[in-house]
């Protein structure tokens, strides 16, 4: 599957290379609204526990952190994965695994 994404990434990127940026804001409004359709379909059916939503708004900053951070990031991979040659793309993709666990730390 990641190899296949890694593809469709870069075939994606080849004829929108001048419009990265629009790329990566349309990749973050379709993940927001799958992820909010998957949430209001569990919270209606009650998957969702009320220490969840607890959790939620005691925490809002660092929840608004992390997705001020997606939301950088996504433009920024664009950008630089469209300028890179194929083989340093795969090399930017798998320096993020490292680079998510240490902020994810130092959240």
């Amino acid at each position: 599957m990641a190899v296949s994404n890694r593809v469709a990434n870069r075939m994606l990127l080849v004829p929108m290379r001048e419009h990265t940026y629009l790329l990566a804001q349309a990749t973050g409004v379709v993940q927001l609204l799958v992820y909010s359709a998957e949430l209001l379909r569990r919270s209606s059916r009650g998957a969702v526990p009320q220490r969840m939503w607890l959790f939620v708004r005691q925490n809002w900053g660092f929840i608004a952190a992390a997705g001020l951070c997606e939301g950088c990031f996504y433009p920024l991979v664009f950008c630089s994965a469209a300028q890179l040659p194929g083989v340093l793309v795969q090399v930017l993709n798998q320096s993020i695994v490292p680079f998510t666990v240490l902020f994810g730390a130092l959240l």
